[in-house]
């Protein structure tokens, strides 16, 4: 006859059961909502297949650290230097590591070769900041800093409709506060609702740094008038070879960290969103998401920490739901332990008397084996 389940034994597999499947979900969630912040795994795509491990580091830094274009290039010697001290080999790959930097340079009105009209956030960009960024290009193409003239734009889906009321536009004119670019790609719009909380209601536009300095010698944006030459960076991100744990972390902070102090803030991008950040990130939740260091960070950057801070809550509660399983599985180890103190006296003579009488056995059928082979 089949034994009943008493009802607590009931009870305790089935909560067991819910808080499984509860942290399978929360993990599922949480896994989701990170992937949708797809720059921060800029390392893994750069990555692919190769054995290697990399890391993606990222600097942000208030408007008046002066950190500039002119900056990058001793940036570029540290990390170099870092990976030779590191005794990585520099020469296996003709680009050991890939960086790109970019600026918010202001609100400025733009207009098509026809009559359409909007105002669009600029945000000059260099280096490879396309690749880790990795907006989903429509039409056309990037820039890239390789270009032979440095008067491309690329503009999103909703800059182009406001436009010309297509997004298939690659090549056409785009007028910034009068100066003439053309663009060179369409990107998809900001989607999501995180995303778009943090993009505000201006469509964007990517442009060189060649092409914002003329917007400056040209005229001031909406806000404070620039600088003739626009040579400002406030975003700089580095993907780079991790040969030894926390290597780009430690190699960025000895690089830039610690030459601008209080004016920048690092954020290791590839470990942001792991369960062992999030949860330890729990006890001082407000530092991780709410800044007043006067640092101006990109919307990008707001939607990852935003998706921090609610990961951070997922991942908790998570925590927490396993502590159901994890009690119970001790329960049952501290009791089968027990059990085990008060019968192992029984169990050892039952396991001495077991092999006892599978070694009787064998001698016996040896016995009867040897009689019938004797002639």
């Amino acid at each position: 006859m089949k034994k009943k389940l008493k009802p607590v034994q009931t009870a305790v597999i089935s909560l067991n059961a819910a808080a499984v499947v509860s942290a399978l979900i929360l993990t599922a969630v949480g896994n989701s909502m990170a992937h949708s912040q797809r720059y921060n795994y800029a390392a893994e795509r750069w990555q692919g297949d190769s054995d290697e491990h990399y890391s993606q580091v990222s600097c942000f830094f208030s408007e008046d650290a002066g950190f500039s274009t002119d900056s990058v290039n001793s940036v570029r010697q540290q990390i170099n230097t870092a990976l030779k001290n590191a005794a990585y080999d520099t020469t296996a790959m003709s680009k050991p590591f890939s960086d790109s930097y970019s600026s918010y340079v202001g609100i400025y009105d733009t207009r098509s070769e026809i009559n359409g009209r909007a105002q669009a956030e600029i945000n000059a960009v260099g280096g490879d900041f396309f690749l880790i960024h990795n907006y989903e290009l429509i039409h056309g193409s990037y820039i890239s800093q390789d270009d032979l003239m440095q008067d491309g734009a690329v503009i999103d889906s909703e800059l182009a409709w406001n436009l010309y009321g297509s997004d298939d536009v690659a090549g056409m004119s785009i007028y910034i506060n009068g100066i003439q670019c053309y663009i060179s790609g369409i990107i998809k719009s900001s989607s999501g609702k995180t995303e778009k909380e943090c993009a505000g209601e201006n469509p964007k536009a990517f442009i060189s740094y060649t092409t914002a300095s003329s917007l400056s010698m040209n005229s001031s944006s909406f806000g404070e008038p620039q600088m003739n030459k626009f040579s400002r960076i406030t975003c700089y991100e580095c993907i780079m070879p991790e040969p030894v744990e926390n290597f780009g972390t430690s190699t960025m902070q000895t690089a830039v960290a610690d030459s601008y102090k209080d004016k920048v803030s690092l954020v290791s991008n590839s470990k942001r969103f792991s369960s062992s950040v999030r949860t330890k990130a729990m006890k001082n939740i407000s530092k991780s998401v709410v800044r007043n260091d006067g640092i101006r960070l990109p919307y990008w950057e707001n939607a990852s920490r935003i998706t921090e801070f609610r990961i951070t809550f997922l991942y908790t509660a998570r925590k927490y739901i396993l502590f159901i399983p994890f009690l119970t599985l001790l329960y049952f180890i501290v009791k089968g332990f027990i059990l085990y103190q008060k019968y192992k006296g029984r169990m050892k003579q039952n396991v001495t008397g077991f092999f006892e009488k599978k070694l009787a056995d064998i001698k016996r059928k040896k016995t009867n084996n040897d009689e019938r082979t004797q002639p």
